[in-house]
């Protein structure tokens, strides 16, 4: 559901072919940083079942969707499904994830956890590169050579 509701404007700034790119290219990159962060964990631990949870899906390209939205739209508001009651702008959305993620990473030396913490991050890495390194500008040109939120936009709509 994040996928498609926070990639479509992505989708309409990048367009499909770099989007895909970026996608599949995050997926690679959160895999690799989820098996890192295990494999560490292995040395640190000394247990196989650090090694038997290694992760698939596509949670770690999904974050990176998420954190470049969260910038190109930092004080959108959004909602968890299952909490429809409590509502938070983007960029908070984004740091709470991250820190709950790196606090499980780093629980994941004592512990077990089920969740793909370093995919996660790993994700979250490639959407903040993402942002910072290519998409930035689309923000600076479409707000007059300011970020977003310097212009002053309070506009609730995602894009025009």
């Amino acid at each position: 559901m994040a996928l498609t509701s926070l990639g479509t404007p992505i989708v309409q700034i990048m367009g499909n072919s770099d989007f895909m790119k970026f996608y599949i290219g995050s997926g690679f990159l959160s895999s690799i940083t989820g098996a890192g962060l295990s494999a560490v964990q292995y040395m640190v631990r000394q247990s196989p079942q650090v090694l038997a949870r290694m992760g698939l899906g596509a949670s770690g390209p999904v974050v990176a969707v998420v954190v470049v939205w969260a910038n190109l739209f930092p004080t959108e508001r959004l909602q968890i499904i299952f909490l429809p009651f409590i509502s938070f702008e983007s960029m908070n959305g984004v740091k709470g994830l991250v820190a709950f993620d790196t606090l499980g990473a780093l629980y994941g030396f004592i512990g077990d956890s089920p969740i793909g913490h370093g995919a996660h991050l790993g994700g979250a890495l490639c959407g903040y590169l993402m942002y910072n390194q290519v998409l930035r500008k689309y923000n600076k040109k479409e707000f007059g050579g300011k970020e977003r939120e310097e212009a002053g936009d309070d506009d609730d709509t995602m894009c025009a």
